[in-house]
């Protein structure tokens, strides 16, 4: 997935996570800069209703580092989300 805007271009790339159970990862490149990691949640999260939710593994730059725990029902939500707050 690649978009484009007025802020920013966004890179969403597959990559394996090195997790205890989910390992469906994304990078999140912004300007060709990697600024985030996501995870897919898989059936054995906590609960069912977070299954294919994507929350942020871990981000890189000072703008992100503030950012919380956030989770997102999709990609597009997440990039738009990521580049808005870096």
């Amino acid at each position: 997935m690649v978009a484009a805007g007025v802020a920013g271009s966004v890179t969403v790339k597959p990559a394996r996570l090195y997790l205890e159970v989910d390992e469906d990862g994304r990078l999140v490149l912004i300007d060709g800069k990697v600024a985030a990691a996501l995870s897919r949640l898989g059936a054995d999260y906590l609960a069912d209703a977070h299954e294919g939710r994507w929350p942020v593994e871990a981000t890189f730059g000072s703008q992100l580092q503030r950012i919380g725990q956030a989770l997102f029902a999709d990609l597009e939500e997440a990039a738009a989300w990521l580049l808005d707050r870096r």
